[in-house]
């Protein structure tokens, strides 16, 4: 690809970026290193889980909590 195309592509890709409406969460899965344990989080079927035991006993925990904050405007939209 020719830097002039992939200047193209970078324009067209930074405006997507402001435009989350044309993007719909389907899945994600997470490997977090948390202070005390490596914990998986996952998103499916609109539902997230995560391995640690808080989540076991509250349906959701700080690791989901921080996923949702970084991936934030998908998130917002789907939650």
């Amino acid at each position: 690809m020719s830097d002039d195309e992939f200047q193209k592509k970078w324009n067209k890709a930074k405006e997507y970026a402001t435009q989350p409406e044309r993007f719909e969460l389907l899945e994600i899965k997470l490997r977090m290193k948390s202070t005390h344990d490596i914990r998986q989080v996952s998103y499916a079927n609109g539902k997230w889980s995560c391995t640690c035991e808080f989540y076991e006993k509250r349906n959701t925990c700080s690791h989901i909590m921080a996923a949702q904050e970084i991936l934030g405007a998908l998130i917002q939209r789907k939650s």
